[in-house]
């Protein structure tokens, strides 16, 4: 059992938001870029895990 407690409602709210945001910019990001009817993983072993975070200002 842990023994964290646990977190603010603001601070989840806020990563929900952030974690929406980034799926949303993934999303676009890969409806633009990937061939029609190629899945997710296979366009990302395509391009490279590296080339998406660069995309999406992670890198």
């Amino acid at each position: 059992m842990s023994d964290s407690k646990p977190l603010p409602a603001g601070v989840i709210l806020q990563r929900d938001k952030e974690t929406f945001e980034l799926t949303q910019q993934f999303l676009t990001f890969y409806s633009e870029k990937a061939p029609q009817k190629q899945r997710t993983a296979h366009f990302i072993e395509k391009i490279g895990i590296e080339t998406v975070k660069a995309e999406l200002g992670l890198a």
